[in-house]
C-alpha cells in the first residue's frame, strides 16, 4: 500500500521515542494522573457496579432502537449523529461515502471530499432527506464533527493542515487527529485550532463544550492516562480504538487550562470516546470497551455526580441497556424531546479482499483509487470487516414518522401524487427495520360528527397501509381510526387543528442488529 513507505519504520520508532521520553505514567500537562498498573489486572473493574441501575431511574431504558434509511445511512460507515437546535437538521460523519440517490461524487477530481467527511440531512414532511456533504469542511483528509452550538459552530476532529501530530514530510502519513472550533458564519465557517495544552502531539478527538464554551469534554491518549499507551489504528484488545481516556480543560480569558482526567471511575485501561453531558451537568455518557471483564466492543454507559463543578468524583458506571449490542455502539447524544442517536456496528458477514478500505490499521489509504490522496489517521479506526450505521432511540410513545394532513386531498384519504416521494423515505427506512411492528394511527380533529371521523381517520390509515404494501413492505402492519381523539394542540384555531389531522407511524418491537 502507497502509505506504507520505506519512511514508515522510522517515523513510527520516532513517535514511540517520544513517548518513552515523556513516559506514559505521568504528564506535567495534567492536574490528574492515575497509575497504568491496572492493565495487568482488568479485574480491578468490579462487575457488580457496571450492573447496577440505581440512579439512572430518570432513564427510559425500553426505548425503540430504530435504524435510519439510506438517506442517511449507506453500505459504507455512518457515525456520530448530532442534531442542531431545532432539530431540522441532522448532522453526522462518513468514511468514504461514495453513493446517493440522486447523484455521486468523484474523490478522483474533488478535493473536498474523501476520508472522513461531515454531511447533513434536513428533516421534511417528518422524514429525513437525502444527505449532502459540507463542501466548505470537507477535504481528502479526515473531519468528523461531534457538537453543533445553537449558533451553527461546530466542534470537529480532523486533519487539516495546523496540527499538532508527528509529520512525515514526504506523505504526512503519521499525523494524529486534532480538534477545531468552526465559527459559522452565513453557511461559511471559519476554521480556528484549539491551542496546547489542548491539542497535542497525541490524538485529540470528540469534543464537546457546554452552550456558554467555558469548558471542553475530549479524549486523548496523552500520557497520563489511565493503562498503557496503545495507539488508536493498532489492533489491541480486540479492536482498532487504542487506549483513549476522557478529559476536561476550561477556558480562562481567551486561554485553556491544563487538561484534567476525569479519573478511574470514568476512565478504564480501555478505550474511552463520545462523551456528551446531560443538560443538567449531572449524567456523563461516553461509549468504553474497557468496563467490562470479557467485554472489547464499546458501549454506551453514563456516570452520575452530584455537583457540576466536581469533575473526578463520578458514580458508576451504569448501562445504557437499550443502546447496546454486542458490537461497537458509540457517539451517544440525546435531544430535548427524550430521543437519542448513537452509531452501531454490524456484521458483514464476510472478510474483506480490500484489507484498506474502512480501517484495520493506523497509517494507511482507506481506498485504491487512482489520483486520490489521503493524509492522516483516521478518527473512527473502524474494523473493515463491520458496517457502521446511525440509529435513533424513540420512547415507545412516540411515533417514527408523521404523516401530515397536507399528504391529503381536503376530506379525502387519498394520498396527493407530490407527496409520495416523502412515503419512498419512509417506506424505505421500515425496509431497514425488518423486524419491526408497523402501527398505524389515524387522527382528525374535532369538527364533524364523531362516525364520519373515526372512519376518515381509518381510510387515512388504511391508505398509507396499501402504499407501504404495494411498496414492498412485508412487516406485520396495524391500524386504527382514532379519529378527533389524543389532540397533540387545542382545536381552537386553523393552524392547530390542522396538526391534530394526522398520521402516526409507529415501528414497535425492533431488534437492532436485524
Amino acid at each position: 500500500m502507497k502509505r506504507y513507505s520505506q519512511n514508515i519504520f522510522s517515523i513510527v520508532i520516532l513517535v514511540f521515542a517520544i513517548i518513552l521520553m515523556i513516559g506514559c505514567g505521568g504528564n506535567n500537562n495534567s492536574t490528574t494522573t492515575y497509575s497504568n498498573n491496572q492493565e495487568a489486572n482488568d479485574s480491578s473493574k468490579d462487575q457488580k457496579r457496571v450492573d447496577n441501575q440505581k440512579g439512572l431511574e430518570v432513564i427510559d431504558q425500553k426505548r425503540q432502537k430504530i435504524k435510519f434509511g439510506h438517506s442517511i445511512n449507506t453500505t459504507a460507515n455512518e457515525y456520530l449523529p448530532i442534531m442542531n437546535g431545532d432539530g431540522s437538521k441532522l448532522y453526522f460523519s462518513a468514511m468514504d461515502r461514495t453513493g446517493f440517490f440522486d447523484f455521486k461524487l468523484d474523490f478522483t477530481k474533488q478535493k473536498s471530499a474523501g476520508g472522513e467527511d461531515i454531511y447533513y440531512s434536513r428533516l421534511k414532511e417528518g422524514v429525513w432527506t437525502d444527505a449532502r456533504p459540507i463542501t466548505a469542511i470537507n477535504t481528502n483528509g479526515h473531519e468528523v464533527v461531534s457538537q453543533i452550538s445553537e449558533k451553527g459552530d461546530l466542534v470537529v476532529t480532523a486533519n487539516y493542515p495546523e496540527k499538532l501530530g508527528v509529520k512525515d514530510t514526504k506523505d504526512a502519513g503519521v499525523q494524529t487527529t486534532d480538534l477545531f472550533f468552526l465559527k459559522n458564519s452565513n453557511a461559511t465557517f471559519q476554521i480556528n485550532h484549539f491551542p496546547e495544552p489542548v491539542n497535542s502531539i497525541f490524538t485529540e478527538a470528540d469534543g464537546w463544550m457546554d452552550s456558554e464554551e467555558s469548558f471542553l469534554l475530549f479524549v486523548s491518549d496523552r500520557p497520563g492516562h489511565m493503562g498503557n499507551y496503545h495507539k488508536k489504528g493498532w489492533k489491541w484488545n480486540e479492536s482498532f480504538w487504542g487506549n483513549t481516556d476522557v478529559y476536561v480543560s476550561f477556558k480562562v480569558d481567551d486561554s485553556w487550562n491544563v487538561p484534567v482526567n476525569l479519573g478511574p471511575v470514568v476512565n478504564s485501561v480501555g478505550a474511552e470516546r463520545t462523551p456528551w453531558l446531560s443538560y443538567d451537568g449531572l449524567t456523563l455518557f461516553i461509549s468504553s470497551n474497557g468496563h467490562e471483564k470479557g467485554k472489547n466492543d464499546l458501549n454506551v454507559y453514563a456516570f452520575k455526580r452530584k455537583d457540576q463543578n466536581n469533575w473526578t468524583d463520578w458514580d458508576g458506571p451504569y448501562i445504557i441497556k437499550d443502546a447496546n449490542t454486542i458490537y461497537d455502539d458509540w457517539g451517544y447524544k440525546e435531544i430535548k424531546n427524550g430521543d437519542a442517536f448513537l452509531a452501531s456496528a454490524t456484521p458483514l458477514g464476510f472478510k474483506p479482499t480490500q484489507g484498506g478500505a474502512s480501517g484495520d490499521g493506523g497509517i494507511r489509504e482507506t481506498n485504491y483509487r487512482p489520483g486520490y490522496e489521503l493524509h492522516g489517521l483516521q478518527v473512527a479506526s473502524l474494523n473493515s470487516e463491520f458496517e457502521t450505521n446511525i440509529y435513533v432511540l424513540k420512547k415507545q410513545n412516540t411515533p417514527a414518522f408523521v404523516v401530515n394532513d397536507v399528504f391529503f386531498d381536503f376530506d379525502s384519504y387519498l394520498i396527493k401524487k407530490s407527496f409520495e416521494k416523502y412515503l419512498d423515505l419512509i417506506t424505505d427506512q421500515i425496509n431497514q427495520n425488518k423486524k419491526a411492528i408497523v402501527v398505524i394511527n389515524g387522527y382528525t380533529d374535532n369538527l364533524g360528527k364523531k362516525i364520519y371521523n373515526n372512519e376518515l381517520s381509518f381510510k387515512r390509515a388504511d391508505e398509507i397501509k396499501k402504499f407501504l404494501i404495494s411498496n414492498g413492505i412485508k412487516n406485520t402492519i396495524e391500524i386504527q381510526g382514532l379519529g378527533d381523539a389524543n389532540p397533540i394542540a387545542p382545536n381552537n384555531s386553523d393552524e392547530n387543528r390542522r396538526k391534530n389531522r394526522r398520521v402516526e407511524i409507529y415501528l414497535k418491537a425492533i431488534d437492532a442488529t436485524n
